[in-house]
Order: C-alpha cells, then structure tokens, then sequence
C-alpha cells in the first residue's frame, strides 16, 4: 500500500491532494479523500475497487495508519464505495 500525490490537475480529487493505493495479486484499490481528519479520529473517503470487492477496500482501510477502524461502507455504484472509518471504542 503507497500514498501518492495527486497529479496537479487531479488534487482536486482528493482532500489533501493524495490518494492511497492498495494492490493485490492483480487487483487494485484506489481510495480518495472526503474528509481527511487525523488518523486517530477517523475520515471518510470513495474507493474504487477495480474486481468490485467490498474486502479489499475494507482491507486497504484496516491496513492504513495501523489503528482499529469501524469502518462503514456502502456503494454508491458497481467498484465505487463511500467509506467513513472512526477509532473503535
């Protein structure tokens, strides 16, 4: 899993300006900002997820910063998923 900068005519995509990018065996998952928040409060992004699968955006969200997330998704349209991930009590 990386986190790249953004493109400049493409920051706009993502709070912050970056997105997280998770692959796996030949899949891949790209994840951009909503709200971007510190990783100990938790944030919301879209992922999309190039085999349509609702684990590996849930993996790619467990992986990032390391911290245990309640993650909530939902998708909005076939690979794309909105994620909102707060610090689990």
């Amino acid at each position: 899993m990386e986190l790249i900068e953004l493109p400049e005519d493409y920051k706009k995509c993502s709070s912050g300006g970056e997105a997280v990018v998770r692959k796996n065996n030949g899949s891949y998952t790209v994840g951009f900002w909503y709200t971007q928040g510190f990783l100990d409060s938790g944030f919301s992004l879209f992922a999309y997820s190039n085999d349509d699968s609702r684990t590996d955006v849930i993996q790619m969200v467990k992986e990032y910063g390391g911290i245990e997330y309640e993650i909530n998704l939902s998708e909005k349209e076939k690979g794309w998923y909105y994620v909102t991930a707060k610090v689990g009590e």
